[in-house]
This record gives C-alpha cells, structure tokens and sequence, in this order.
C-alpha cells in the first residue's frame, strides 16, 4: 500500500509531499538559507497519541490520517492511499489529499496557540496536483 506524506512548517519550505519514497521516513526537508528554530513554537507540547484520539471519529480517522512525527517548528503526518482515498481510476483523489494538507495545517496551527483563548480553522485551500500517486 502507498502511503501520502506531507510535512508542513513554518518556514519557506512550506510543505513537502512524498508518495512512498524512502527518504520521505527522514522527516522535513530544511532549506539551508533558513535560520533554523531552536525553541519549540508549540504553545504547551505535542502529544501524537492525543491529536490522532482527537481525529479518529473525524474525517482523518475514516480515511486514515495519522500524525506521525513533530520537531520544534513542524509537524507530519501520513494517509494511506488505498480505497478510502482513491478515485475511481485508482489515482489518489485530490479532495483527499486537499484534506490531509488542511488537517495538517490546523492541527500545527492550534499547537501553538492557548486553547483556552483561541482555536485555528482553515479558511482557503489551494492545491496544484502535478502528479498522480497509486
């Protein structure tokens, strides 16, 4: 089975997205002319077992959406690219993907705010897909 990889973060290296190559397992590329983060931009921590709880009755857990890795300024996840995410063509459908990359984008943003005083949500997704992931 394939596997979708995406790594966002918050620098110009925006987003990185691997279909099952191995060198997508090393985590998030880093652009040399950026200044590299040495303290955490979390608000209180990141707990992998407690973002994918939260997510498992949600639209991440029906497709399969599982956060797998965090350093100090970003975070990763993978989706499986099987029948849940497939269209009927067996490519990757794009709407799928636009999810993974939203669910991600969410979950990095509200880890760094106090949730007792704000939340983060999507509000626009733009996607360019250059190319078809089986």
């Amino acid at each position: 089975m394939a596997a979708l990889d995406l790594v966002q973060c918050d620098h110009a290296t925006a987003h990185r997205v691997h279909a099952g190559r191995s060198h997508a397992a090393r985590g998030p590329a880093r652009d040399r002319s950026v200044t590299r983060v040495t303290k955490p931009i979390w608000f209180s921590g990141v707990d992998l077992d407690a973002l994918n709880g939260r997510h498992a009755k949600d639209i991440n857990g029906h497709i399969g959406i599982e956060m797998t890795a965090f350093g100090p300024d970003w975070l990763a996840a993978r989706m499986p690219a099987d029948g849940r995410t497939r269209q009927p063509m067996g490519i990757l459908h794009g709407g799928a993907s636009v999810v993974l990359a939203e669910t991600l984008a969410s979950a990095a943003a509200n880890l760094c705010v106090d949730p007792e005083k704000a939340y983060c949500v999507g509000q626009e997704v733009n996607a360019n897909h250059l190319r078809a992931v089986t």
